[in-house]
C-alpha cells in the first residue's frame, strides 16, 4: 500500500507547476483543472499531492527543524563549520532575508487545501464516507499550516479559495492571528469529524482521527496559554487527547524502537519516505536526504565506521552545550541520551557524537537516509495529557501521565512524586519533552507555550521588549513583501 501511494504522490506531483504570485502560490492549469476535478480517482490524486507538498513544506530550507527548533539555541556548528543563516536563528537574530523566514511553501500547502475543499464535494464517490475522509485529511494540514503561521509570524494572510489562474490577484494583506485562529479552530474541528479512527501500525503517514485530536490538543494548548483561552480551551483540550489515549496506540519498552520501526505503534502520524522515490529532478536521490539534515549531523570517521552504525562526511550540526550540558543524563540514568547523542572514543582524540535517532539504511555501502519524519508519537498524548490536567489543576493525574513516560525514560516507578507543586510538575513536563523528543521540531514553541523563553533561551535573557515586544515572532522575507505591498513587516524588523 505505501508502495501504490507514493506512486500516485509522484504522479499527482508531476502535474503542477510553478507560479510566482504575491504568496508564492503554485497554480494549477486551467487545461488541468477542466480536466481533472472529474472523479474519485482525481480527489484520491489531489489528497496525495497534498500529501507530497506537506512533506516538501516541512523538509524543504524552511523546514521544521528551522522553524520549530534552531531558535531554541541548542544546535551549534558542527565538526565542518558553516553555520550561515543558521547562526541567526541560533541567535535569534533574523532579519528580512534571512532564508527561514519566509512562509511561502505553507501557502502552497494551503493552495492544494483549498482546491481539495472547492471541488471535492462536487465530485460523485462510490462511497460518500471516503469523500468526508479526503475532505478531513484537506482540513487537517490546512489546519496545521495556518495553526504553525499563526504560532510563527502572529498575523497573516487568511487564503480560503484555491488559486488556478496566473490572472487571478491574490495579494492579501496579513489577518489579524486572533481571525486565523478561527479559521483553525473550525479546520480541525471538521477533521476530528469527518477522518476514520487510526489503526495503530498501519499507515502513519495518513492523518486519522487520533492525529487530528493531537493536533487539536496542541490548538488549544496554545490557545489557552498563549491567547488567554484558559479553562474554555484547555477542557476542550481534554476531550481531544483523552479520545487519542482511548486507541491501541502503545510506549515502545525501549526508545529506541520508536525510530528503529516506521511502523511503530507509538507512532500517531509521522511523514513519509522511501527509497525507490528516486531520482528526483535534480537528479539526486531523494531517498539519500529523507531527514534533509541527517546528512549534516551524522559525521563518523571512517576509521569508526566498522563499528558505528553510520556514516557520512560532513557534520554541518551538532547540539550545543545549552542542551547537552543541561538536559542529557548518562547512559546509565536516561536511556534516551544514547539515541538523542551518540558518543563515543575518537581513536585520533576526543569523541566523536551524532544524533542517533535517524539511522537509515545501509544499501550497496551508501547509508540512505531515508526514515519517516515523527510528527505525533504516544510518548507525546501522555506529555500533552499531563500538560493539561496540570493547567486544570489536577496535579495528580498530571504526574501519573509525566511518570508513564519517565518510567520508559529512568526505569523507575513513581519518578516524579506527588509532592511536587504545580509549578514545579510543569518544569518536569517541559523538560521531559524538550528530553524525549530532541532534534524533533518541537523546542521553540514548546518553550514559548510554557511561558520560559527568556529564562531557558541564551540569546533571549533580557530581550522581553525587543523588537516592539514581536521578538518571539519571525520577520516576513523581503521577498515576500516585495512582491505583495500589502505585506506589513512584523513590527520591530
Amino acid at each position: 500500500m505505501k508502495k501504490v501511494i507514493i506512486t500516485l504522490i509522484i504522479l499527482i506531483a508531476s502535474l503542477s507547476y510553478a507560479c510566482e504570485n504575491g504568496l508564492d502560490l503554485a497554480p494549477i492549469s486551467s487545461i488541468t483543472t477542466s480536466s481533472f476535478w472529474k472523479t474519485e480517482d482525481d480527489a484520491q490524486g489531489a489528497l496525495y499531492g497534498m500529501y507530497s507538498q506537506f512533506r516538501s513544506t516541512l523538509n524543504g530550507n524552511e523546514n521544521i527543524l528551522y522553524w520549530m527548533d534552531f531558535r531554541s539555541g541548542f544546535w551549534t556548528i558542527g565538526t565542518s563549520g558553516g553555520a550561515g543563516d543558521n547562526e541567526k536563528l541560533w541567535q535569534n537574530n533574523m532579519d528580512a532575508t534571512t532564508t527561514s523566514t519566509n512562509w511561502s511553501s505553507l501557502y502552497t500547502l494551503i493552495n492544494d487545501c483549498n482546491l481539495i475543499l472547492k471541488y471535492t464535494p462536487d465530485i460523485s464517490f462510490s462511497n460518500e464516507s471516503y469523500k468526508d475522509e479526503v475532505l478531513g485529511h484537506a482540513h487537517f494540514v490546512r489546519a496545521y499550516a495556518y495553526f504553525k503561521l499563526a504560532q510563527l509570524w502572529g498575523d497573516v494572510p487568511i487564503v480560503t479559495e484555491g488559486f488556478e489562474s496566473i490572472n487571478q490577484e491574490l495579494y492579501n494583506p496579513r489577518s489579524p492571528v486572533a481571525d486565523v485562529f478561527t479559521l483553525v479552530k473550525q479546520d480541525i474541528a471538521e477533521a476530528v469529524t469527518k477522518l476514520p479512527e487510526s489503526a495503530p501500525g498501519s499507515m502513519p503517514f495518513m492523518a486519522g482521527k487520533a492525529a487530528a485530536n493531537m493536533l487539536r490538543t496542541e490548538i488549544n494548548l496554545w490557545l489557552a496559554k498563549r491567547a488567554g483561552g484558559g479553562n474554555a480551551e484547555l477542557t476542550e483540550a481534554r476531550t481531544a487527547i483523552d479520545a487519542v489515549l482511548l486507541n491501541s496506540y502503545i510506549l515502545e519498552d525501549n526508545y529506541e524502537d520508536a525510530f528503529r520501526n516506521d511502523n511503530s505503534k507509538e507512532i500517531i502520524f509521522s511523514i513519509y519516505f522511501d527509497y525507490s522515490e528516486e531520482p528526483n529532478p535534480s537528479g539526486r536521490d531523494i531517498g539519500q536526504y529523507g531527514w534533509n539534515f541527517v546528512n549534516n549531523i551524522n559525521y563518523v570517521p571512517a576509521s569508526l565506521r566498522d563499528i558505528v552504525p553510520n556514516s557520512g562526511s560532513t557534520q554541518w550540526l551538532t547540539l550545543s552545550p545549552d542542551y547537552t550540558l543541561r538536559f542529557l543524563k548518562p547512559d546509565s540514568v536516561d536511556q534516551r541520551t544514547a539515541i538523542n547523542w551518540q558518543e563515543i572514543p575518537n581513536p585520533a582524540g576526543g569523541t566523536v557524537k551524532w544524533i542517533n535517532k535517524y539511522l537509515g539504511t545501509l544499501i550497496e555501502g551508501t547509508r540512505r537516509f531515508y526514515d519517516d519524519i515523527r510528527i505525533y508519537r504516544q510518548a507525546e498524548a501522555y506529555l500533552f495529557k499531563a500538560e493539561v490536567e496540570n493547567a486544570l489543576d489536577n496535579k495528580d493525574v498530571a504526574i501519573q501521565n509525566l511518570n508513564i513516560v519517565a518510567e520508559r525514560a529512568y526505569g523507575v516507578l513513581d519518578y516524579y512524586p506527588l509532592t511536587l507543586t504545580k509549578e514545579e510538575v510543569d518544569d518536569a513536563i517541559l523538560e521531559e519533552r524538550l528530553i524525549e523528543f530532541a532534534a524533533e521540531g518541537k523546542s521553540w514553541l514548546d518553550i514559548i507555550r510554557f511561558g520560559k523563553a527568556f529564562e531557558i533561551i541564551t540569546s533571549l535573557i533580557g530581550r522581553e521588549g525587543e523588537n516592539q515586544g514581536n521578538i518571539l515572532l519571525f520577520p516576513v522575507n523581503q521577498d515576500v513583501i516585495s512582491r505583495n505591498t500589502k505585506i506589513i513587516q512584523t513590527p520591530g524588523y
